[in-house]
């Protein structure tokens, strides 16, 4: 979203739309995803086993694919922007 400021929602709201399939990119900063990929870089890494729904990584995917990132990446992202250690 550049140039531009990020739309607030509620956290329930965010998710009913998920749910029902919505795009919620409108919600999301990508801007920090140049400071993101020295993150990427660190070689210690260590394997974390997830189950998502399918509906879920349908999602992921579609996203993942709008950015050019891999899904991988794409998850590390949002984790990294919800625990704030990207700046």
């Amino acid at each position: 979203m550049k140039g531009s400021k990020m739309q607030e929602i509620t956290a329930k709201e965010l998710e009913s739309r998920f749910d029902n399939d919505e795009d919620i990119s409108e919600y999301m900063d990508f801007s920090k995803v140049q400071s993101f990929s020295t993150l990427l870089e660190d070689k210690e890494n260590e394997e974390l086993k997830i189950l998502f729904p399918k509906k879920f990584l349908k999602l992921l995917d579609k996203k993942s694919k709008e950015i050019g990132v891999s899904v991988d990446n794409l998850i590390k992202m949002i984790v990294a922007e919800r625990l704030d250690i990207v700046r």
